[in-house]
């Protein structure tokens, strides 16, 4: 796995680097020269290869989806489709009788 120096205090990072040991020395020479030796907020971050992108994106997509069985809740209707559903019934019934006739 690859790996970065990164302080959040300079906004400074350094190239990746084949492993963690030499991501330390990038930290001590960064502190050495613009801290001063001091310890400011900064990280080693690891830098995912493409197959741990590929398991991440997969990962969540994973856990996006709804378990089985379960279905979403009903739709909420809107004001015309409210009327529509009512009127729907009492036309069909008025056409009903009109047929008779």
């Amino acid at each position: 796995m690859r790996y970065t120096y990164r302080c959040d205090n300079c906004r400074a990072s350094a190239p990746a680097r084949r492993d963690r040991r030499e991501s330390t020395g990038d930290r001590a020479d960064h502190r050495r020269r613009a801290h001063h030796g001091l310890a400011p907020a900064d990280r080693i971050m690891p830098i995912p290869g493409p197959l741990a992108q590929l398991a991440r994106n997969a990962r969540a997509s994973y856990a996006t989806q709804r378990p089985a069985g379960t279905r979403p809740g009903p739709r909420q209707m809107t004001p015309a489709e409210r009327v529509a559903t009512l009127l729907l019934p009492v036309l069909l019934l008025v056409l009903g009788i009109l047929a008779l006739h």
